[in-house]
């Protein structure tokens, strides 16, 4: 095993952060930057040349691209901050829902060419769901169709939030030459030599004395807004720097304002600032003990003491032969060799190790407590498992849901390798939440769900190089989703013969449809819950989650219905596997009672094309879609718009044809509608 790195400071000093942004818009390289200058790398990696720290795997060093989330340490100012890098691309949001369902606050990388794009948007709208304080860093303003106020505009226009500018890009004939600090009033410069390391203040020139002023107005201004105390020393023009320094940090830990800096991150200019932003005002790991629930998913009544310890398991990998657990300690102190439980199944348990994580390296640890993120052996869990020392079943809210829309039938060229292709495939589903596989019986194929064409390829890819297998694939066919019009009623009486046993069980039933998006919701009455046992409880929902699985159409899923157990026959002769039977039939009857239909995936569309191909970009995708806008950005035009997946598996073969391979094209799942709707 390895050196462990420098012993951990005190909590106070900590910061969970995740890298977020849209593909290519720069995370990797600032997250290389950012590691540079905290000395937690000796020389600068590239994206472009394979050489990044945090894109180890050899698919993301071949596509140059984030494809899994990467979790390392570093220190800055005496802080530590455990940095996750994410994927940009849409096909592996999953691996951002994660982590932004663990980290304390998120610096959101933006394009100063690009602008606010779709992933962008998406990433966002789950940081705002989980109310992460946030910082912005506009990337690329060195590049000439970089436009630092058209993309703050565009921040304010699209996105929820109250934006600050805290650092502004300074030019001399067009040339980006260094950085305006807004906060101190004064001129930054960053010495190429040293790869940017070495940073030169300065007083400021010219227009620039005016130009620091009016954004320094606007700060104070903001922070006035949300800040009452700020707002009566400022009245009584009675305010500091520091004063102004400790409101905008409030105000950003609470989400009230967003500060926004930037820089270009290939050319070393303007990371610093933004390292002293995620140690001044993004937050320490809250001191709040986190919310529980019980087995059926209601807050629990179950309390923490001091002495628990309680982690969230939120990433699991293989490598070098080493199965991984990666894990967010909400509560208490976990120790190595401790006996760990597993809340889901209070009879798993076992002694752990702990490791500190640095990107595809790990080093030993003796102990971690709230607030850490650590990866663990010795103990077999799944992702959105919650960890204990203690043997009560509570839980921590789970991780996020992602909708797959696509699936694929795989097989082995070579017969004798159906049985590894299958060891393989339960690897990365258990790996990834966003990929599944079922068995076509007749055939004995596996047919593989997942959220997009890259991500099946990458899946393939990674089978071939990691087990040597050849495989057959057919194209990608959409995935639809099921849901009902109406409410419902269902009951069923069942008994099974099994051997010389028979199995009985009785469930009566109602259903009735969500709004859409709300996803499934599987309840008791409160009566049932006072009466019935909790084993004959788990079988029936057991039973109800099997046939919301395959749904009662054609085989897809069944989403957006609620589901309320009114009764369930709780006697002697009862049994688990004739209570899950009986909860099956009663649940069948009940949705095909309650006019069940078929939703279709919708995606967003985003084409971008030089103005010279725009007419044969559209021809193609007003064939199968709808235009919602088109804006210039830089020397190119983006067209956004809507369309269903079925009809946009061809789209990038025709566009590249019809645009000489000129046109980038873009989608990201929207919603499931009916046709009518779509």
């Amino acid at each position: 095993m390895l050196t462990p790195p420098p012993s951990t400071p005190p909590k106070r000093t900590l910061r969970n952060i995740g890298i977020i942004a849209h593909v290519d818009a720069g995370k990797t390289t600032l997250s290389e930057r950012m590691l540079f200058y905290c000395d937690a790398i000796a020389t600068l990696g590239e994206v472009s040349e394979g050489t990044a720290v945090m894109d180890y795997l050899p698919e993301e060093q071949k596509r140059g691209i984030t494809i899994g989330a990467a979790c390392t340490s570093c220190f800055w100012h005496k802080a530590r901050i455990n940095l996750v890098d994410t994927p940009g691309h849409v096909d592996f949001t999953g691996e951002v829902g994660r982590t932004l369902r663990v980290i304390d606050g998120a610096v959101v990388v933006f394009s100063a060419v690009d602008g606010v794009e779709p992933q962008s948007e998406t990433v966002w709208h789950q940081a705002d769901h989980y109310r992460l304080p946030r910082l912005v860093f506009i990337n690329k303003v060195d590049r000439k169709e970089a436009s630092h106020k058209q993309v703050f505009a565009e921040l304010k226009e699209r996105l929820s939030g109250k934006f600050v500018v805290l650092t502004v890009p300074i030019y001399e004939e067009d040339t980006l030459i260094g950085i305006l600090d807004v906060l101190h009033g004064r001129e930054l410069y960053f010495d190429a030599a040293s790869f940017g390391a070495k940073v030169s203040r300065r007083a400021l020139k010219g227009e620039r004395v005016n130009l620091a002023q009016e954004y320094l107005d606007a700060l104070v201004e903001a922070v006035c807004e949300v800040d009452d105390n700020f707002m009566g020393l400022w009245s009584e023009d009675n305010w500091s720097l520091k004063d102004l320094t400790v409101a905008l940090a409030q105000a950003c830990k609470t989400c009230k304002l967003i500060p926004v800096y930037c820089g270009a991150a290939l050319r070393n200019i303007g990371v610093q600032p933004l390292l002293d932003g995620i140690v001044n005002y993004l937050p320490q790991p809250s001191r709040t003990l986190p919310v529980l629930l019980d087995a059926y998913g209601h807050v629990s009544a179950e309390k923490i003491s001091k002495n628990d310890a309680l982690g969230l398991v939120f990433k699991v990998v293989s490598e070098r032969g080493t199965r991984l657990a990666w894990m967010r300690i909400y509560a208490g102190k976990f120790t190595t060799g401790d006996t760990v439980f597993i809340s889901r199944n209070l009879s798993l348990k076992s002694p752990i190790k702990l490791y500190r994580l640095d990107a595809e390296q790990f080093y030993a640890l003796d102990s971690a407590q709230a607030g850490d993120i650590v990866a663990f052996t010795g103990l077999s869990v799944q992702n959105g498992d919650t960890c204990t020392l203690s043997s009560k079943p509570v839980f921590l809210a789970p991780l996020p849901h992602f909708f797959q829309v696509l699936a694929q039938r795989l097989e082995p060229k070579i017969a004798d390798d159906y049985a590894l292709l299958e060891r393989a495939l339960n690897r990365y589903c258990d790996e990834d939440l966003t990929l599944s596989f079922d068995r076509d019986e007749a055939s004995g194929a596996f047919i593989v769900h997942g959220m997009g064409e890259l991500q099946l390829q990458v899946l393939q890819d990674r089978l071939h190089r990691e087990y040597d297998l050849r495989l057959l694939a057919t194209k990608p066919q959409v995935i639809c989703r099921e849901s009902i019009v109406e409410a419902g009623l269902g009951q069923a009486d069942v008994v099974l013969a099994i051997g010389d046993f028979s199995q009985h069980g009785a469930v009566s039933l109602k259903v009735k449809p969500l709004e859409r998006g709300t996803g499934n919701k599987i309840s008791f009455s409160k009566e049932l819950l006072a009466v019935c046992s909790p084993k004959l409880l788990a079988a029936a929902r057991q039973g109800v989650n099997n046939v919301l699985s395959r749904g009662v159409l054609a085989d897809w899923p069944m989403v957006d219905v609620e589901v309320e157990l009114t009764e369930i026959l709780d006697t002697c002769d009862t049994s688990t596997l004739g209570t899950q039977a009986a909860a099956e039939k009663a649940l069948r009857e009940a949705l095909k009672s309650s006019s069940p239909f078929i939703l279709w995936p919708i995606m967003r569309v985003t084409i971008g094309v030089p103005e010279g191909v725009l007419g044969a970009a559209l021809n193609c995708f007003h064939a199968v879609g709808t235009v919602r806008t088109l804006v210039a950005k830089g020397d190119h035009l983006v067209v956004e718009g809507q369309a269903p997946l079925a009809r946009l598996l061809e789209l990038a073969t025709k566009l590249r044809s019809a645009t000489q391979g000129r046109a980038m094209l873009s989608l990201e799942f929207y919603k499931f509608a009916a046709r009518k709707e779509s």
